[in-house]
């Protein structure tokens, strides 16, 4: 990390020496993103569509664009100051649409003309073309000559002519809507006009007095959805074209956001007559990073677009800037997840979710990904009752989500930026495996821990789609790429962090303060969180090779033979899609079994069999079962259905019959104790009693029952539910306080037995107590959960230290 830090540092020294930026590359600018969307309907004839694009010149500049042709002939040409465009085709019928979008960055400019400058008297001859009449600007016609000698100034300054000439059409001629082309004459007799009228008018009075005057028509960049254009007009000053605009009041000035997009009088569309023709304009503003601007420019011609980065990436600028923000929004989403706590759908699918997000707008893109999740979803409970297998079902789910996309994309408005995003950017496998997660979360009416992962990735997607867009963020990245460096050391720092997240501070607040000999009572100090769990913990003790061996159920019990620990009678252990029927036929003549899915977690997969109703089989949880259930529920874990996907294993045990004080308790379900071990030595533990609530799983987020045992005694403590204290056992009454759990030493014999035979240095060892055959190993857990701090309420890191030390372990960290 400290070479990453120096690197970037010294990497930006380097940077700004050879290269310093000057103040306008380091601030944001304003730029605007200008879509024209045109629809057009031909009738089997050939048809064209002609208009104008921006171009790059000193006020302006084209920093992105792209074009959507509509299957027709597309072509760009220059025309002196600018570039036309065109959409052609033969034999054109239905329907078409074509689009263009820019990005652009125009910046106002103000002229100080001179107030002695005389009228031309001698002017070039590319000049004299702007000094004649036409249709539309009758120069010489009397009642023209009559308002020019009305306003005329005495003095014969060029300032003071312009001047007149501003005055007259701003305030003397009304603004009026646009109602169509209007020429000078006409906007002289009515006293009003549009735009364009008056804009006509001032080159006419203007080209009488001898000055060289143009029309230029282009947007006004107002944020929004328009159909309307504007007409202002340049005359020539000393060898330059000075702005002027009558209608809005701009003397020898144009603001920021005036984009020119031609010169002279012309209109801003022709196409054939025999169409049904039809335009918008849609215009949005943002920040651009100021050196992203001067690498767009770099070695730039007149239609100079998608430089810098762009350029690099062979992609759209959008697509760029995205890019080289990845990082953040990584290091964002880390941040959330490792030091606040935060659990979403996906580690990194809410930054690509954001990405998404930057072309349809954070509204639109939510509401898309809720609705498709959603339903992903409601699809996914309903293979639940078809019973489909875990790939067929994935299939489903993304044929679904396309399905589902490519409907949003016939409503939402016609452009192609929202259907690239919504087709490209949606990723509808992560979206599959999304919604199934999303499915299971429902099935297990677990609506507190399924709002908290929605909320959470819904507000995770909103910092990472601000973050991608914001334009201090794209002027450090664009303009000091270096500074990566510096993002990877911050990442790799939150990596390395191990305190309390701030979701574990209320988690645990509630817990009693350290008995920590130094006299520090910070929460921190006493209790274990999930960072320094795994960093501190799990790390340095458990290894990779162990913690497979616990993670597989078959693995396991293999393992606890060797040292003859106690565990459920194996029945048989199904591998293979081959032996589902022999198994099947076998079961026939059991009474009583449960069969586990070997890489299964939380109890999903489990079926408990109870007995027999003349052919059929009765579950636990009241159905009836015959052979086919039987054959497809062993399928079903072949498939990885149960275990995220992975091919599986079923294996088949006998029943426990829990000794007579479990089942006093809780009524329901197995009871089971759950032993915290490190280094082999007993450091904690909790019994686990199941509820109606928990769907008779012995799962405490589901709404099981935590009794904390005390290691000395055997003898229950105050009794936890959901984090609230209780003194009986919600379905059966029992009192859960102070109550001797049976063959209390035999339990922890087997669990140290366990962790001997699986030596791992954290584990949580999973013990049932059987009527006939005593402490049983269920399970041993290589990453066990830290929930039973809150049951004991108190941490574990103290007990986890002294452990450590005992032991000659290498130093445990103070916290």
């Amino acid at each position: 990390m400290l070479a990453l830090v120096g690197g970037g540092l010294l990497a930006l020294a380097v940077h700004l020496l050879v290269s310093p930026p000057s103040w306008h590359e380091l601030i944001p600018a304003t730029t605007y993103t200008v879509e024209l969307d045109v629809s057009l309907e031909g009738y089997g004839d050939e048809i064209h569509v002609r208009t104008f694009l921006p171009v790059t010149d000193e006020r302006q500049l084209v920093v992105d664009e792209e074009v959507e042709d509509g299957n027709l002939l597309f072509s760009r040409t220059d025309r002196g100051y600018d570039r036309e465009a065109r959409w052609t085709g033969d034999r054109v019928s239905g329907p078409r649409h074509v689009s263009y979008r820019a990005d652009v960055a125009p910046h106002g400019v103000k002229y100080e003309l001179p107030t002695d400058l005389p009228l031309p008297t001698d002017l070039p001859p590319a000049s004299l073309p702007y000094l004649a009449e036409t249709k539309a600007i009758q120069v010489s016609h009397p009642e023209i000559s009559g308002a020019w000698r009305a306003i005329e100034p005495q003095r014969a300054s060029t300032a003071d002519v312009l001047r007149a000439i501003f005055d007259f059409t701003h305030r003397a001629i009304e603004g009026a809507e646009f109602k169509g082309t209007t020429d000078a004459l006409t906007a002289l007799r009515l006293g009003q006009a549009s735009c364009n009228g008056k804009s006509r008018l001032f080159v006419a009075l203007a080209r009488r007095a001898g000055l060289p005057a143009r029309l230029v028509g282009g947007l006004i960049l107002e944020p929004g959805r328009k159909k309307t254009s504007h007409q202002w007009v340049e005359v020539e000053v000393a060898g330059r074209w000075v702005p002027f605009c009558p209608t809005n009041g701009y003397f020898a000035e144009l603001p920021h956001h005036y984009l020119v997009l031609y010169h002279g009088d012309q209109a801003l569309f022709v196409h054939t007559r025999n169409i049904n023709f039809d335009y918008r304009f849609d215009i949005a503003r943002r920040l651009e990073p100021g050196a992203g601007l001067r690498f767009a420019s770099a070695g730039a011609d007149d239609t100079a677009v998608s430089r810098g980065p762009a350029r690099l990436f062979g992609v759209g600028h959008d697509v760029s800037r995205i890019f080289l923000l990845f990082p953040v929004a990584a290091l964002l989403v880390i941040v959330f997840k490792n030091v606040v706590g935060l659990e979403t759908f996906g580690v990194f699918l809410p930054m690509l979710i954001a990405a998404a997000c930057r072309h349809t707008g954070l509204g639109l893109g939510l509401t898309a990904f809720l609705v498709v999740i959603t339903l992903a979803a409601l699809v996914s409970r309903a293979m639940d009752s078809m019973r489909i297998l875990q790939a067929p079902r994935l299939s489903v789910l993304i044929t679904v989500i396309t399905l589902t996309v490519l409907a949003a994309v016939a409503v939402v408005p016609d452009g192609a930026a929202h259907r690239l995003a919504l087709l490209g950017m949606f990723p509808p496998v992560i979206l599959g495996f999304t919604g199934e997660r999303l499915g299971k979360l429902s099935s297990q009416r677990d609506w507190l821990e399924l709002g908290q992962v929605v909320g959470s990735t819904v507000l995770i997607i909103a910092v990472c789609y601000l973050a991608l867009g914001s334009a201090v963020l794209q002027t450090l990245i664009v303009g000091f790429p270096e500074l990566l460096l510096l993002v990877v050391a911050l990442q790799m720092a939150v990596g390395r962090w191990t305190g309390l997240r701030l979701t574990e501070h209320v988690r645990f607040g509630g817990l009693a303060p350290t008995d920590d000999e130094s006299g520090d009572r910070r929460l921190a100090t006493a209790v274990l969180g999930i960072n320094a769990r795994n960093l501190d913990v799990l790390d340095p003790l458990n290894t990779a090779e162990l913690a497979e061996i616990a993670d597989d159920k078959l693995q396991t019990k293999q393992a606890l033979g060797q040292l003859a620990v106690p565990t459920p009678e194996t029945i048989a252990v199904v591998s293979h899609s081959a032996d589902v029927q022999q198994i099947v036929h076998r079961l026939e003549g059991q009474e009583e079994f449960v069969i586990k899915p070997c890489r299964g977690s939380g109890g999903n997969g489990v079926l408990v069999v109870t007995g027999r109703w003349g052919e059929m089989h009765l579950a636990a949880d009241g159905s009836v079962l015959d052979r086919n259930d039987l054959r497809r529920h062993l399928t079903e874990v072949l498939s990885g259905i149960y275990s995220d996907g992975r091919p599986d294993q079923a294996l088949v045990e006998e029943r426990i019959h829990p000794d007579g004080f479990f089942e006093s308790l809780s009524g329901t379900g197995l009871a089971d104790l759950r032993v915290l071990l490190v280094r082999g030595e007993v450091v904690a533990a909790m019994l686990r009693l199941p509820t109606v609530a928990s769907g008779g799983r012995a799962n405490l987020h589901q709404g099981a029952i935590g009794v904390p045992v005390w290691l000395h005694d055997g003898v229950t403590g105050p009794a936890q539910q959901q984090r609230r204290t209780i003194e009986r056992h919600p379905d059966s009454g029992a009192r859960l306080d102070n109550r001797f759990v049976p063959q209390w030493e035999q339990v922890l014999r087997v669990s140290r037995q366990a962790q001997r035979a699986i030596p791992l240095g954290y584990v949580g060892v999973d013990v049932c107590v059987d009527r006939r055959r005593g402490p049983l190993v269920l399970e041993v857990n290589a990453r066990p959960g830290l929930e039973i701090q809150n049951v004991r309420g108190r941490g574990l890191r103290i007990e986890i230290a002294r452990t450590l030390q005992s032991k000659e372990s290498p130093t445990w960290p103070a916290g």
